[in-house]
């Protein structure tokens, strides 16, 4: 079972309640991928034709699309609390800027699996999602973004936790690594159901996705390359993803 959500910053659509089939999904692994700052019309699903996404736009040729849709806030921290705890952000005091957190007893997504009986692992690459920031709870594995925000660091929470800056995120290539990694270290044999959640933010600022990426979506006519290469890079990472996942 695979979700996967374009996150922050996008706009909503309504067009009435969907309908689900009754499926009996008990014990099935379960993958939630996020892209951190997708629009949703940048995606040819969606009917963009910059070439894009074409590798997720076979997976939901394969599964549900959704047209009625809203983001809770306009920045990741806030958005993504909604997310995973299923709570307007006020619910959970995460809406302000800077170091609000999930506090302790916000029941996420992960701690429901967890106590279901899952394996339960995270890779994350936005910084606003850090252990720091209550992400983490629930997970048997939590992977922290490699690097932090440089407001972060100047503005001080936990000196400890805060001790990179950069702005050079973490790309696709990297949490892919990492997700298939965790999978190889904490899911034995497939005997139990795993939860894995990962955040990709390749088409975030600063907008300097690999250039054989850049050049598709230029070639294929996009008017922002930079930030149409970072959406393909992932794309095709998360392909490789899956790819992994299948082989095991």
């Amino acid at each position: 079972l695979i979700w996967l959500l374009g996150c922050a910053g996008c706009p909503g659509s309504n067009s009435g309640p969907a309908t689900y089939p009754e499926t009996n999904i008990e014990g099935t692994n379960v993958v939630l991928l996020m892209i951190d700052t997708l629009r949703h019309d940048r995606m040819g699903t969606y009917g963009y034709t910059a070439d894009t996404t074409p590798h997720l736009d076979q997976l939901a040729n394969k599964g549900v699309v959704f047209e009625n849709w809203f983001s809770t806030a306009s920045w990741t921290r806030p958005g993504m609390a909604s997310i995973v705890t299923g709570q307007y952000p006020g619910a959970v005091g995460v809406y302000e800027e800077k170091f609000d957190r999930l506090p302790d007893d916000a029941v996420l997504l992960s701690e429901r699996l967890n106590d279901a009986g899952y394996v339960t692992m995270g890779v994350n690459s936005n910084p606003n999602l850090n252990d720091a920031f209550g992400f983490n709870q629930g997970f048997d594995a939590h992977l922290d973004a490699g690097v932090v925000w440089n407001w972060m660091k100047k503005e001080g929470m936990d000196g400890q936790k805060f001790r990179k800056s950069s702005n050079n995120l973490d790309n696709a290539a990297l949490v892919v690594d990492r997700g298939l990694s965790a999978i190889d270290q904490h899911v034995l044999g497939g005997t139990v159901p795993f939860y894995l959640q990962m955040v990709f933010i390749d088409p975030h600022w600063p907008y300097v996705p690999p250039e054989e990426h850049e050049q598709a979506v230029t070639q294929a006519g996009s008017d922002f390359p930079g930030y149409d290469g970072g959406i393909r890079f992932a794309d095709f990472e998360i392909q490789r993803l899956l790819d992994g996942l299948n082989a095991r």
